[in-house]
């Protein structure tokens, strides 16, 4: 095979392989950017369950006990 057809095979796979990881990161920060909306649905969801059950917050009191403090009605 001629030198410069070798040459040439090397440059296009290099090429390839460069497009690929290229892709492979965007695709990378796109699950990381779905992962954060997912975090933040999960967090939503947590707070809203939280309020329809009628609890705005959790407290620990001084001896370790947890309460709930109920929102009024």
């Amino acid at each position: 095979m001629d030198p410069c057809t070798n040459v040439a095979i090397w440059f296009a796979s290099l090429a390839a392989a460069r497009a690929l990881e290229s892709e492979n990161e965007r695709l990378k920060r796109l699950i990381a950017e779905q992962l954060l909306v997912i975090d933040g649905l999960k967090e939503f969801s947590r707070k809203k369950s939280r309020r329809f059950a009628g609890i705005n917050s959790v407290t620990e009191a001084s001896n370790g006990a947890i309460s709930f403090c109920r929102s009024p009605l």
